[in-house]
């Protein structure tokens, strides 16, 4: 299991260096994610106790920015506890 506590960077500098690096403006990263322009510039502005990026969302942002494995993995582990088994195709 990944421990969010030693890679979480809510940083709103780092969360927009991502933004670059992937070539997609915040409309279009907030979009991408499922979340709203509003609530994506509320991460890129200094967090408040109220409002800091969550690690799933930076993750994702890592990954539209091709940061590389360790993200792709990230995302993996997180996600694969929660995902069900795919259903059966065969009908009964």
């Amino acid at each position: 299991m990944i421990d969010a506590r030693t890679r979480h960077r809510p940083d709103p500098a780092y969360l927009r260096e991502l933004l670059e690096r992937a070539g997609v403006s915040q409309r279009e990263a907030a979009r991408a994610l499922g979340i709203g322009d509003r609530q994506m510039r509320a991460y890129l502005r200094l967090p408040t106790p109220e409002i800091v990026c969550p690690y799933p969302v930076q993750v994702c942002l890592e990954i539209l920015s091709g940061r590389g494995q360790a993200a792709r993995r990230d995302l993996a582990a997180a996600t694969s506890a929660n995902v069900p088994p795919p259903a059966s195709s065969t009908a009964a």
